[in-house]
């Protein structure tokens, strides 16, 4: 049982990878045919990518935002392509990072918060893409090195001691997605 749920959640990850990159695929020609000034194809993707984006899960500002453009004229479409979608992207992941905060270690939260405050604008985005592994990568280390103590079996084992030779954020973070 604990298998085929693995596999479902693989499968329905797989699915909503695939509906993301299609989404990310009509927005940026609905980006582009805005640019472009062809108006009409920009409301005909745009709306499309407001559904997609809708049946997918994403946070309440860009599903709010989304159904927002679908509900209205074209011109909120338009606003949706330009400009609304990330804005509300940009405040789903403060969100994002602010809940992180709150249940993190205390390393991550401080990083967290330093997103937060941050003047640029794209460090919350930089957090959550890189920061969070960099920030937790010590957390990670320990974790791993309990976990060997612990005595595990020879695929947790190999995949520990790799992660740790590895010694990257991104090393340290990948064991437990596979663990």
């Amino acid at each position: 049982a604990e298998t085929e749920d693995r596999e479902a959640a693989r499968t329905a990850a797989a699915q909503a990878d695939a509906l993301d990159a299609e989404t990310k695929d009509l927005i940026a020609k609905a980006e582009a045919a805005y640019d472009s000034g062809d108006t009409a194809q920009a409301v005909l993707l745009g709306r499309r990518a407001a559904m997609n984006l809708i049946s997918t899960t994403i946070g309440t500002w860009s599903h709010s935002a989304a159904e927002y453009a679908l509900a209205g004229a074209d011109e909120d479409v338009l606003a949706w392509v330009s400009t609304d979608r990330r804005i509300a992207q940009t405040q789903d992941d403060r969100e994002t990072v602010l809940a992180l905060a709150k249940v993190s270690t205390e390393a991550v939260a401080d990083a967290a918060q330093a997103a937060l405050s941050a003047e640029n604008p794209g460090a919350v985005g930089d957090f959550l893409t890189s920061g969070i592994q960099e920030a937790a990568a010590t957390d990670n280390r320990v974790a791993i090195l309990r976990i060997l103590a612990g005595d595990p079996g020879k695929a947790v084992k190999a995949a520990a001691q790799a992660a740790l030779d590895d010694g990257s954020p991104q090393a340290l973070h990948d064991f437990f997605l596979g663990y």
